[in-house]
C-alpha cells in the first residue's frame, strides 16, 4: 500500500482548502471494510438459524430410529412421506420473510434429521439380522 500517505495527505488538503467536505475526505481516507447487511436479510439468517435450532428440539430422533428398526424400509419411506411443519404460533407476528425463512429451514432440518434416524434404525436392525445369522450359523461338515 505505497500510495496510502499520498492519498491520505491528499483528501485531507482536499478538506482543507474547502473542495470537499471533511466527512467526504474521511470516508475516502477510510473505506469501509464491509457491506452493510440489508435489514430483509438479517432477519431471513436469524429465522434460518431458529427454525434449525426448533427442529432439532422438535424432531423426535428415536422414534424414527424405532420406525426405521421396526418397519425397515417402510420407516424410511415413512420418513420421507411425514413432511414436518412447524407449530403456527411460533410464526405468528413475523414478518413474511421470517416466515418463509424459519418454514423452510425448519422442514428441511427435521425431514434431515428423521430420515437420518430411520436410515440408521433400519442399517442397525439390518445388521442385527445380519449378525445373529452369522452367530447361529452351523458349519457344515462333509464339504
Amino acid at each position: 500500500m505505497p500510495h496510502a500517505p499520498a492519498r491520505w495527505t491528499g483528501c485531507l488538503l482536499a478538506a482543507w482548502i474547502g473542495v470537499m467536505p471533511a466527512a467526504q475526505a474521511m470516508a475516502q481516507q477510510y473505506p469501509p471494510l464491509a457491506e452493510p447487511v440489508p435489514l430483509e436479510a438479517e432477519d431471513a439468517q436469524q429465522a434460518v438459524a431458529d427454525g434449525e435450532a426448533d427442529a432439532d428440539a422438535d424432531v423426535q430422533a428415536a422414534l424414527w430410529f424405532a420406525a426405521g428398526c421396526m418397519l425397515t424400509w417402510i420407516g424410511v419411506l415413512m420418513a420421507y412421506a411425514v413432511e414436518p411443519s412447524p407449530p403456527p404460533a411460533r410464526l405468528a407476528g413475523k414478518s413474511s420473510t421470517y416466515a418463509r425463512a424459519y418454514a423452510d429451514a425448519y422442514r428441511d432440518t427435521a425431514l434431515q434429521m428423521q430420515t437420518s434416524a430411520a436410515y440408521i434404525g433400519c442399517l442397525s436392525w439390518g445388521g442385527v439380522i445380519l449378525l445373529t445369522a452369522a452367530l447361529t450359523a452351523t458349519p457344515q461338515s462333509g464339504l
